[in-house]
C-alpha cells in the first residue's frame, strides 16, 4: 500500500503508528472472551510475580531484624485475605471489582496493626516491613495496569497505544490509537526507589518506623504530582484535586502529627514535604475559586451589555415605526 507521499506501509500497521510510540499491539483485534482472560492473565501474572517478591523481601527483611517467622506469615495471610475479601465486596457492590491502591493499602494496613495489637506484639517494626511488601507488589501491579491500560496517562507526542480488545474493558474507546505517556511505568520506578530506600532504612538500624513513614509521605509526594498525569476519568474529585490527592495530603499530615507526638521517629523534611502539599492545595483552590468568579463576573457583564444593547436596538426600531 502507497502513501500519498510514495512511502510504503505494511499491511498491518496501524494508521497513527509513529516514531516515539510504543504499541501494546500493532493490529487491533475483535473483542472477545478469549482476548479478555489472556488480557486479565497478563494483570494476573504481574499480581502473582509481585506477591512472590513481595513475600520474600518480608521474609528476608524478618530474618534480618530477628523477628518472628509464624507472625509474618500470619501478617501475609491476613493481609491477602483482606485484599480478597474487599476485592469480592467491590464487586457485589459495583459489579467489577475496583482496585483503588490506597482503599486497599488503608484497609490491609489496618486489619495487620488491629491483628498485632490484639496479639500483643510491637507494630512499628511489623509495620515497616508489612508496607514495604505491599510497595513492591504495587511496583508489579503498575507494570500490570501498563500492559491493559488501567490507571493511563493522558494523550502525549510519546508513549503507549492501545487497540480495542487488548485493554481493559473500561477503557475510553475515543482514546483506542492514540499515544498516552505512560504513567504507569513512572509511578513503578517511583514506588520501586521508596521500597528501596525504606528497605536499607530498616537494614541500616533505624528505629521502628522510619520505613512506614518514609514510604507514606514519599509515595504521597509522588502520587499527588502522578494524579495531574493520569487521563482515565472514572475518578472521584472535590476542589479540583482527585480523591487520591486528598488522600496523601492528609495521609502526610497524619504521619506528621505522629511524629510531633512522639507515635513515629521524626523527620524534618516529613513536615516539609507536608507544607508544601499544604500551600499547594490552598494556592490551587484560591486560583480556582478566583477563576471561576472572575469568570462568573465576566459572564454576567457580558449577558448585561448585550441585553442593554437589545433594548436599545428594540428602541430605536420603535421610534422608526411611529415615523
Amino acid at each position: 500500500m502507497m502513501q500519498p507521499n510514495g512511502s510504503k506501509t505494511r499491511k498491518h500497521e496501524h494508521p497513527t503508528a509513529a516514531r516515539g510510540s510504543f504499541s501494546v499491539t500493532s493490529v487491533p483485534l475483535p473483542h472477545s472472551a478469549e482476548q479478555d482472560e489472556r488480557m486479565f492473565n497478563s494483570f494476573q501474572a504481574c499480581g502473582y510475580i509481585g506477591l512472590a517478591f513481595a513475600i520474600a523481601l518480608a521474609m528476608a527483611l524478618v530474618r534480618h531484624q530477628d523477628l518472628s517467622y509464624w507472625l509474618m506469615i500470619i501478617i501475609i495471610l491476613t493481609a491477602v485475605l483482606t485484599f480478597l475479601g474487599l476485592s469480592v465486596w467491590s464487586e457485589f457492590r459495583t459489579g467489577r471489582p475496583r482496585l483503588i491502591y490506597y482503599r486497599y493499602l488503608l484497609a490491609v494496613m489496618g486489619s495487620v496493626a488491629a491483628l498485632l495489637f490484639s496479639l500483643r506484639y510491637p507494630l512499628l517494626p511489623y509495620l515497616d516491613i508489612t508496607i514495604l511488601g505491599i510497595g513492591l507488589f504495587a511496583v508489579f501491579g503498575r507494570i500490570g495496569c501498563l500492559l491493559i491500560g488501567c490507571c493511563h496517562g493522558r494523550p502525549c507526542k510519546w508513549g503507549v497505544r492501545y487497540h480495542k480488545g487488548r485493554a481493559a474493558p473500561d477503557f475510553s474507546e475515543h482514546l483506542f490509537g492514540i499515544r498516552l505517556f505512560p504513567i504507569q511505568a513512572v509511578e513503578s520506578f517511583w514506588v520501586f526507589a521508596v521500597v528501596l530506600i525504606g528497605a536499607m532504612q530498616v537494614i541500616g538500624g533505624r528505629p521502628s518506623g522510619s520505613a512506614l513513614s518514609t514510604y507514606i509521605v514519599a509515595y504521597a509526594l509522588g502520587r499527588f504530582c502522578f494524579e495531574f498525569l493520569r487521563g482515565d476519568t472514572r475518578r472521584h474529585y472535590f476542589r479540583g484535586f482527585s480523591e487520591a490527592q486528598w488522600t496523601s495530603l492528609l495521609l502526610t499530615a497524619a504521619v506528621v502529627i505522629a511524629e510531633w507526638n512522639g507515635a513515629l521517629p521524626a523527620s524534618s523534611w516529613h513536615s516539609l514535604a507536608a507544607a508544601c502539599l499544604i500551600l499547594l492545595c490552598a494556592t490551587s483552590v484560591f486560583s480556582v475559586s478566583l477563576w471561576s468568579l472572575w469568570r462568573k463576573t465576566t459572564t454576567e457583564t457580558q449577558s448585561t451589555q448585550r441585553l442593554h444593547r437589545e433594548f436599545q436596538i428594540q428602541g430605536t426600531t420603535e421610534i422608526w415605526k411611529r415615523y
